[in-house]
């Protein structure tokens, strides 16, 4: 599979854009750049936490990805295991206590 950026930013194979099913970022300039520059999110709804210190945002309709599921970690969430229960839960959304009070999302 052949991966190359676009002017939109998103990645394309040789068909159309891929949008992903969600996005972690950690650290609070990270997670700014990348929710603002990257993903051009200017409101969001934030519907639960994952882990402690991992918000749940469900990108505006602005943004690059209306709808998408953006994760933010502070930079102190440091536990080995923090980064991998996060994905592991997104991957399962069923499993999440944010998706059982939200409805869950449409991957």
């Amino acid at each position: 599979m052949h991966r190359r950026g676009n002017p939109e930013g998103s990645y394309q194979r040789d068909g159309p854009a891929v949008r992903p099913r969600f996005l972690i970022a950690k650290g609070g300039i990270t997670s700014s750049d990348v929710g603002v520059k990257a993903l051009h999110v200017k409101r969001a709804t934030v519907i639960g936490h994952l882990q402690p210190g991992g918000p749940v945002w469900y990108t505006g309709p602005e943004s690059k990805f209306p709808g998408f599921v953006y994760v933010i970690f502070s930079s102190n969430a440091e536990k080995d295991d923090t980064l991998k229960k996060a994905v592991e839960q997104l991957l399962n959304p069923a499993k999440a206590c944010w998706a059982k009070q939200s409805g869950g999302w449409d991957a």
